[in-house]
Order: C-alpha cells, then structure tokens, then sequence
C-alpha cells in the first residue's frame, strides 16, 4: 500500500508479482482513497478497492479483504478480546476537539494571506515564455507524454466506420479485468519504461 511507486518498489514487490503469475492468484489492490477511477495499479491485480487511509490500515491489521470491517474484528486485544474498526475509529466529537485544539483562523489569514507573495525560492525561480510549456527531457518529476508529441493543429481526418461488430461481450467483472490485465503490461507502457 503505497502511492510513491516507484521510488518505493522493491525486489520483494517482483517476487509477489512472480508468485502471483506462477499460481495464477486472485490479488486485491487498497488503494488511495483520492481516485475515483478504476485502472490497473498492477497486471497482477483484479481487483482494486479505493478506500480512506483508516480503512486502509483497518484492512492491513486484518490481514485480508475478506472481512465486513462493521461486524467482523479486525483483530484482538492483549487480552484475547476482538477489536473492531468502531473501537478505534473515532467519534464526530473527538475528531472535532482534535480539530478545534490544532487548527485555527489565524492559521489560514496567515498563510493565505500572503500565498500570492511566495518565498525567495518561488521569486527566483525562472519562469518560461512562450505559448506552450518547454518540457524538460531530464525531469524525473514530469516527462511529456508521447501523445502530446508531434500534435498538429489540424484535426486529424478520421475516416466514417461501418460494418462492424463486437468481438467479444463480457459481463463477468473478473472474466473482463482478467483479460484486460493479462494483456496490458505497464511495463511495455512509456509510463512503465520510465518509472523501472
């Protein structure tokens, strides 16, 4: 469970990938709550959750994502006594007096009110010119992507289709993704080539 893949990946994440392959393993992502899309995070993946970070770790503490986080315990106390998610997750009021005590109004007059200023480093920065943004072939922070190169300002023709037909019709989630995540590799893909 990590967002900054790929400074974070390691061997130990080609051995699962290998082991996942080798055993033909049904392998659920918990991802990120901030993505409202599904998209393969790995081609090892079919299944992707999108979830808060606390239910997250609720996920991580039980070992599995086969658990009803409401009425199953995520694991057990000192003692022996199941632990549930509510147990830990805390109230309205708690998460309102924690937020009352650290954030304040002079918080935001202060560093709003002097965000269009920026610091020496954002006033010394040099700035481009020009209509469009002159990429930097050596950034490891963002790299042009091969669909912005070589664009016209022409709209390209496209030719009418006709007589065509569906080559295949799924309806089974894991029979789609499956097939979609066996044949896409994002390794093969720009994105892929850069980030290994």
């Amino acid at each position: 469970m990590h967002c900054l893949h790929r400074q974070l990946r390691s061997a130990r994440d080609s051995e699962i990938e290998q082991e996942v392959k080798e055993h033909d393993l049904n392998v659920v992502s918990v991802l990120s709550g901030n993505r409202n899309f599904e998209w393969p995070h790995s081609s090892t993946h079919q299944v992707e959750l999108p979830r808060v970070s606390p239910t997250r770790v609720a996920y991580a503490l039980a070992g599995t994502v086969h658990i009803d986080l409401q009425d199953q315990p995520i694991g057990n106390d000192k003692a022996g006594k199941p632990v549930f998610l509510k147990d830990l997750w805390p109230s309205p009021e708690e998460v309102n007096e924690v937020v009352g005590r650290a954030i304040t109004q002079e918080m935001y007059a202060t560093e709003y009110g002097k965000i269009f200023d920026g610091d020496r480093f954002w006033k010394t920065m040099p700035s481009p010119t020009g209509l469009s943004y002159q990429w930097d072939p050596n950034s490891t922070y963002v790299q042009e992507p091969p669909f912005f190169q070589n664009l016209s300002a022409e709209r390209p023709r496209r030719s009418p289709t006709s007589s065509t037909r569906a080559c295949s019709s799924r309806s089974a989630t894991r029979s789609r993704r499956s097939h979609l995540a066996r044949r896409f590799d994002p390794r093969a893909s720009p994105a892929g080539q850069y980030s290994s």
